[in-house]
């Protein structure tokens, strides 16, 4: 967590919120850029980590929507990751926010299996492989799904033992 943090010049106790897919419309990332604006608005201090097939400097979509939403500060665009594991562990949420078109999505087992705490739009097993219903949000639900994140950030900054605890009983 350390070492990953470091290699990219964050601070180890800034609140960290990823996401490991590809820029694909059903991945939907614009709203949750949209979601993280609204965060940023409330003065919360965070940083988005994006990985995955075209999150990258050349995407022009894709970073002319962080600039448009004055995000540059705090998202930070990886491209193609090779440890998938350094990325989970070195965030503290990992967020699929998919619109549609989702079997079994690997890569909440993945955060998972690091113990890092996963949250996801109700498409497709998400809700099955996720324990805990209150980090399932309505796909395109933009209120939703910035009260789940509020919630969880809430636990982060105020109650070590929960987020734990919630992390623990997401693995079960």
């Amino acid at each position: 967590r350390k070492k990953y943090r470091k290699q990219l010049n964050i601070d180890e106790n800034i609140f960290i919120i990823g996401m490991a897919a590809r820029f694909s419309p059903q991945k939907n990332h614009l709203f949750f850029l949209n979601t993280l604006k609204l965060i940023n608005d409330k003065k919360i201090p965070f940083i988005c980590l994006l990985a995955g097939s075209r999150i990258n400097k050349t995407n022009k979509k894709l970073n002319n929507f962080i600039h448009d939403l004055n995000l540059e500060n705090k998202v930070i665009l990886l491209d193609q990751i090779d440890n998938v594991n350094e990325f989970m562990n070195a965030i503290d949420i990992h967020v699929l926010s998919s619109s549609y078109g989702e079997g079994f999505p690997n890569v909440v087992i993945e955060s998972m299996s690091c113990g890092t705490v996963s949250i996801s739009s109700n498409v497709g097993d998400s809700s099955i492989i996720l324990n805990n219903k209150k980090l399932i949000f309505k796909k395109d639900n933009k209120q939703d799904f910035l009260d789940k994140l509020l919630y969880l950030y809430d636990i982060y900054l105020n109650d070590l033992n929960k987020w734990k605890k919630i992390s623990i009983e997401n693995q079960k």
